[in-house]
């Protein structure tokens, strides 16, 4: 519902202490053979782990030819293993 309503490809899973654990995209949601029959799924049983990821401090260059490289809509920013960002395909247009 959240993927629809503000009209988002895909957002990052995080733990509670900020660590990027995942991404689950439109993909991840409609490729799920048990959606609609009622079983209850998690976004930790569908999203991708260990996502591609670029570190705060790359440059924006670095992180379009990534994105371009690998077909990403979606580039998680971090420090570590923690969330500061994301970077859309659209921030770079």
């Amino acid at each position: 519902e959240l993927m629809l309503q503000d009209r988002h490809h895909a957002l990052p899973v995080v733990e509670s202490d900020g660590r990027l654990v995942g991404l689950v995209s439109e993909a991840d949601v409609l490729g799920d053979p048990l959606y609609g029959q009622g079983a209850r799924r998690t976004v930790g049983d569908v999203m991708s782990r260990s996502p591609i990821t670029v570190d705060v401090d790359a440059t924006v260059g670095a992180a379009r030819d990534l994105i371009a490289e690998r077909g990403l809509r979606l580039l998680p920013v971090v420090k570590g293993h923690v969330l500061f960002g994301v970077v859309a395909r659209s921030d770079l247009v």
